[in-house]
């Protein structure tokens, strides 16, 4: 019985003590409100900011220059007949500028259906009968075997003309013959195609 009693005693001694404790945290909180009371703020509207659309950027515009293909002057008349090789060249120079532009390493499928390859447009018949061994790869990326071939040609052709005609065989007779095969100086055809090759001259 006494021990139960003791147990009580101290039981309800603990309790008193904690709730003595609370109450007084419960005055000490309230004091110390009273003295600084709590005041929440809301922060402050922030500023708007206007953000403007970018205006797009006008396009650019890149111009590419295309490179003027070089002819050498000819020092002599389009009616009369080359004598040197710098007549050659410059003659040669004038059908490139016709035929590609001046440009190497080209294939163009012709009018009639049959290929035609390098700077001076020259087929399969073309390299046959200028008689010299190079092949249509060769003739398609080298210019100076283009000008080889074509004068070749065009010197055999051009005798062959001099022969049944009795004349000289001009340059403008060998651009037709060029544009229009063996017979080409005779066809009407032929003849806008020189006055071109002519225009590369003046």
């Amino acid at each position: 019985m006494k021990k139960l009693l003791v147990n009580f005693i101290i039981i309800g001694g603990t309790f008193d003590l904690c709730l003595f404790g609370m109450v007084a945290l419960a005055e000490h909180v309230n004091a110390r409100e009273r003295e600084a009371p709590f005041v929440f703020e809301l922060p402050k509207e922030a500023p708007q900011i206007e953000i403007m659309p970018l205006e797009p950027e006008p396009p650019v515009e890149v111009t590419v220059p295309v490179e003027k293909p070089i002819v050498r002057p000819l020092k002599r008349n389009f009616h009369s007949t080359p004598k040197t090789e710098s007549d050659w060249d410059a003659f040669l120079d004038a059908l490139a500028a016709v035929e590609s532009n001046s440009r190497d390493g080209i294939v163009v499928t012709d009018v009639n259906g049959k290929r035609s390859y390098g700077r001076l447009q020259i087929q399969a018949s073309y390299l046959k009968d200028s008689g010299l061994n190079y092949t249509l790869e060769q003739v398609r990326t080298s210019k100076d075997v283009s000008y080889k071939v074509a004068k070749a040609y065009l010197k055999r052709y051009g005798k062959l003309y001099t022969k049944r005609t009795g004349k000289p065989a001009t340059f403008e007779v060998l651009a037709r013959i060029h544009n229009g095969g063996p017979s080409g100086w005779k066809y009407p055809a032929t003849s806008s195609y020189a006055i071109k090759v002519k225009g590369k001259l003046a």
